[in-house]
């Protein structure tokens, strides 16, 4: 039964991409992210965001990012953070071949952290921007820059609004299809 389900959505995909390969509709690709937040303690972090997405028209897109990283808060161990981010992404400003976006978004993970007993849950909602710049027909690399938005983790504390300007940092790249 699994494997005929798992079968099924493989060729729902692969019938999607094919249906659209012509009007590149879809991409796939990620990006390297690396963040500092200046605070006692300070924290730093690195990820790998592997994303997927698919254009409705040239204003909107909607997509789902998979984040994984790794950070060091000063002077303990390694922490883990796995999240996934569905999100919608507005074309503000297309000029030639770059493009301004802002990716509305809702993320939700978790953080595993090795001094702690237990690991803690984290959600964020809010708005990410960035900038993309069309290489080819088929390739684009782009950059995402900060956060403003509302963030919480589990046995954190209250929720968070803020707003990082240059602490979280994400470049990447992305094959259309």
């Amino acid at each position: 039964m699994m494997k005929k389900l798992i079968l099924a959505i493989i060729l729902i995909i692969v019938t999607c991409g094919v249906s659209n390969a012509q009007e590149n509709k879809m991409w796939a690709g990620g990006g390297l992210g690396f963040s500092y937040f200046d605070t006692d303690p300070s924290i730093k972090t690195f990820n790998i965001a592997p994303e997927f997405g698919y254009n409705i028209n040239n204003r909107f897109a909607v997509g789902m990012e998979l984040n994984y990283g790794i950070g060091h808060v000063s002077k303990s161990k390694a922490v883990h953070i796995i999240d996934l981010t569905p999100f919608v992404r507005f074309n503000a400003v297309n000029a030639d071949r770059f493009t301004f976006f802002v990716d509305g978004m809702f993320t939700f993970g978790k953080t595993i952290n090795g001094n702690a007993d237990r690991n803690r849950d984290h959600l964020a909602v809010g708005l990410r921007p960035g900038l993309l710049f069309k290489a080819s027909d088929k390739f684009d690399f782009f950059g995402k820059f900060g956060f403003l938005g509302y963030s919480k983790e589990e046995g954190g504390g209250d929720g968070v609004f803020s707003f990082d300007a240059n602490t979280n940092a994400t470049l990447g790249v992305a094959f259309k299809f």
